[in-house]
C-alpha cells in the first residue's frame, strides 16, 4: 500500500453546467467534485500540484459506528478479501484497513500543498497514534507543528465506561519550514503571558492549543437555519472552528482544499472569510457520497443566496436570513463580480493510454492534454495557454508541449506527425518540442533537425476491428 498512490489510474473530471453556480466552468473556479476522493485527488494534480496553500480534512474516526467502506481498487489478491463490506468494531482489521485507506490519500494531499502550505485534520482517540506516526512517515517528524484539543460539546451525557469524552484533536504539519502561522496579536511581555484576558484565558498562547470557541450543537444548528430543517447532517463541524484555522493560515488567493467535504462547512468558511477581509480565496471540495449536490454544493448555494439577499436588501431587512437558491440567478452579475461561483464537476472514466485502443472511452482533448502535459512534465497545466490548431499544450521548464489528437478512431488512424508540422514548430534554441501523436511520417534525422522528441499513441489503434 506504500506507492498505491502512483497506481491511481488520472480520471476525468466532467463538467455539470446544471448543477454549477457560474456561467463559464472551470477547473480555475470555486469547485466541488462528485466522486471518489483518492482518484479526485489524483485527476486535480495537473491544474494544481504544489498549488494549495491549505488542506482542512475530518476523515472517518473508525470509531465502529460510521459505516464507511475501504473499497479502493488494489490488485493485492490479499487486499481484495477486504473490499466491499463496512468496517464496525466486529472487524479485527478495521485499524489496517482504515490506515490503507489514508496512505495514498495523505501522500496525494501532500504533493498538492504549497511549499509554505499546511494539513489540518479532525480525529479522536481511536486512531490518533496511528494518525500521527503515518504523518511522522508521510511529511517528517520534524515538520509536525502541533495540536489542538477541540471542546467539541460541553458535560452531560454518560458513557458505559470510565468518563464522558468532551474533546477531540486537531492535528497540524507543514510541508516545508515555508510555512508561517498568521497572528494577528502583538508580541507581548513575559509578564502579559501570567494574566488572564476578558475569557479567562490566560495567554494567547495557551489558548493557538485548547480551543472552546463553539462546538457541535452550533454546527447542527447552523445546518438548520440554513435549510430550514433539523438532521440535515450527522456530523458537521462548526463555521468559526473551520473560520479560526483557515484565518491563521490562508490570505488573498490562497487555496483551500476538503477532500471529505461532508456538509461543505469548509467552503461556507472560505466564503465568510472573503467577505469579511476582502480576500479572494479559493476552495476545493471533494465529496464521494451522494449527497454532494442535495447537502454540499446545496449549501454553499444557499450561503450565496444569503450574501445576495443581504447586498440588495434594505437596512430594516439585511440581517434577516434568506436561503432561497433561486435568488442567486437574478444576482448574476453580483456573483460573478464577488467570486460567489463554484463549478461542479463528476468523476468521469480513467485517462489511460489503452482507452485509446477502445471507440467507447475516447477522453477528449482537453482531458487527454492535461493528463499527458502533466505526466510527462510534472509540472502545472494551464489549459488557457492550449491552441488545438497547433497543438500546443503549453510549456515547461524544458520543453514545449504538443497533442496531435481527436477523440474518434478514425481520425487517428489517418493522422500523424509530418514535415509540414515539423516545419510549423517555432523556432526555439534552448528547448525542445516534445510531441504527442499516433503516428510520424518523417525520420529519426528531421526530428533532431528541428529539435522534435516525438512521443507515439499506442500503435494498436491501427489493429482495430471495425
Amino acid at each position: 500500500m506504500q506507492n498505491h498512490h502512483l497506481a491511481v489510474k488520472c480520471h476525468q473530471l466532467v463538467p455539470k453546467s446544471e448543477l454549477s453556480l457560474t456561467d463559464t466552468v472551470s477547473l480555475h473556479d470555486n469547485l466541488i467534485l462528485h466522486g471518489d476522493n483518492l482518484k479526485a485527488l489524483k485527476a486535480l494534480l495537473p491544474n494544481y500540484a504544489g498549488k494549495v496553500k491549505c488542506i482542512y480534512i475530518d476523515p472517518p474516526y473508525n470509531t465502529g459506528n460510521e459505516n464507511w467502506v475501504y473499497n479502493d481498487n488494489v490488485s493485492n489478491p490479499m487486499i481484495k478479501e477486504w473490499l466491499g463490506s463496512v468496517v464496525d468494531r466486529e472487524d479485527l482489521t478495521r485499524h489496517d484497513k482504515w490506515l490503507c485507506m489514508m496512505t495514498p490519500r495523505l501522500k496525494l494531499l501532500r504533493e498538492l500543498l504549497s511549499e509554505d502550505g499546511m494539513i489540518f485534520i479532525h480525529i479522536e482517540n481511536n486512531e490518533y497514534v496511528n494518525l500521527k506516526m503515518l504523518l511522522d512517515e508521510i511529511f517528517g517528524e520534524e515538520n509536525f507543528v502541533g495540536n489542538f484539543i477541540w471542546r467539541k460539546k460541553e458535560g452531560g451525557g454518560q458513557t458505559k465506561e470510565y468518563f464522558v469524552t468532551e474533546h477531540e484533536y486537531v492535528v497540524i504539519y507543514k510541508k516545508t519550514d515555508e510555512f508561517v502561522w498568521i497572528d494577528d496579536v502583538l508580541e507581548e511581555d513575559e509578564a502579559t503571558f501570567n494574566k488572564e484576558d476578558e475569557n479567562g484565558f490566560k495567554t494567547v498562547k495557551e489558548r493557538s492549543i485548547i480551543y472552546d470557541l463553539t462546538n457541535t450543537a452550533d454546527a447542527s444548528k447552523q445546518l438548520t437555519e440554513i435549510f430550514g430543517k433539523k438532521d440535515v447532517f450527522d456530523t458537521p463541524k462548526p463555521l468559526e472552528l473551520v473560520k479560526f484555522f483557515l484565518s491563521h493560515v490562508t490570505v488573498n488567493e490562497d487555496i483551500i482544499l476538503d477532500s471529505f467535504a461532508g456538509s461543505g462547512t469548509t467552503a461556507h468558511a472560505v466564503l465568510e472569510l472573503n467577505k469579511e477581509d476582502g480576500g479572494n480565496r479559493q476552495f476545493i471540495l471533494v465529496e464521494q457520497e451522494d449527497y454532494a449536490n442535495t447537502i454540499t454544493a446545496e449549501r454553499v448555494r444557499r450561503v450565496i443566496a444569503n450574501f445576495c439577499h443581504k447586498e440588495h436588501n434594505d437596512e430594516t431587512t439585511k440581517n434577516t436570513m434568506n436561503f432561497s437558491v433561486p435568488f442567486v440567478k437574478d444576482f448574476v452579475p453580483f456573483v460573478v463580480k464577488n467570486k460567489l461561483t463554484f463549478s461542479y464537476f463528476e468523476l468521469g472514466a480513467a485517462i489511460e493510454m489503452e482507452a485509446i485502443l477502445t471507440q467507447n472511452a475516447l477522453p477528449s482533448y482537453l482531458e487527454f492534454a492535461r493528463y499527458l502535459f502533466y505526466t510527462a512534465t510534472g509540472e502545472q497545466f494551464n489549459e488557457k495557454v492550449m491552441n488545438k490548431e497547433t497543438g500546443f499544450i503549453g510549456e515547461s521548464r524544458n520543453y514545449e508541449v504538443y497533442l496531435f489528437y481527436q477523440p474518434d478512431i478514425e481520425w487517428l488512424k489517418q493522422n500523424a506527425l509530418t514535415l509540414d508540422r515539423c516545419r510549423s514548430f517555432p523556432k526555439n534554441k534552448t528547448k525542445k518540442h516534445l510531441v504527442f501523436a499516433p503516428a510520424k511520417y518523417v525520420d529519426d534525422d528531421t526530428c533532431d533537425e528541428h529539435r522534435i522528441v516525438f512521443c507515439q499513441l499506442p500503435y494498436e489503434i491501427y489493429r482495430i476491428q471495425q
